[in-house]
């Protein structure tokens, strides 16, 4: 693995973990993240690769991908994880044409990282939507917020069944494959009609 996220993040430290299990020692990139740092970082492990990254960090490496290096490192990844954010589409896109193999996750600190990899939920994971929004089930949630009982009954419930679900405050939708939407705190209302600002993002990026 190629660690190129801070470790007190939990993607970061998931990397750690993921070395850890693998009996392998992880290759730490500076927090200055460059395209050249992270190809000399990549030469120094053997294949399968895999490293985990945020949207920004892809977008700098395929800007640099113009450098038959930097796009042949690319493609010699066996999985770029990428989270934390939603990747723009035009970002995807560059990616799959230069042969790049992304999996977007979904996840955060309540669910211990990443538990939906191209919207379909790891084993024992369960996703449904509540009036909208995300909710997730499974062994990877939290048992909640340390010396903060509000907080932790506010966002994980439990159902009829007894299952714990984390309301994780994004908006989405379920049919066999999640679709992250936006946020629920990330609308406005303008002239009586609510305006979601990720969707407004969405179609900027679109723009040249």
């Amino acid at each position: 693995w190629v660690l190129a996220l801070e470790p007190t993040y939990v993607a970061g430290l998931q990397v750690l973990v993921r070395s850890i299990i693998a009996g392998t020692d992880p290759v730490v990139i500076s927090a200055s993240f460059t395209a050249a740092e992270f190809v000399s970082a990549s030469a120094r492990i053997d294949e399968p690769r895999y490293t985990s990254l945020v949207p920004v960090q892809l977008a700098r490496l395929l800007d640099a991908a113009d450098d038959p290096a930097v796009a042949e490192c690319l493609r010699g990844f066996a999985a770029i994880l990428v989270g934390g954010q939603a990747l723009p589409a035009t970002e995807a896109d560059h990616a799959a044409a230069l042969g790049i193999r992304i999996v977007r996750t979904y996840g955060s600190s309540e669910t211990s990282g990443g538990c939906v990899y191209d919207g379909v939920p790891l084993p024992g994971v369960a996703v449904r939507i509540v009036d909208g929004e995300v909710q997730i089930s499974g062994p990877v949630l939290a048992s909640g917020y340390l010396d903060d009982d509000a907080r932790t009954a506010h966002a994980f419930v439990t159902d009829a069944a007894g299952s714990r679900w984390y309301r994780t405050g994004d908006v989405g939708t379920v049919d066999g494959v999640l679709r992250v939407t936006g946020r629920r705190d990330n609308v406005i209302v303008s002239g009586g009609i609510n305006v979601s600002l990720d969707w407004v993002e969405r179609v900027i990026r679109t723009v040249p």
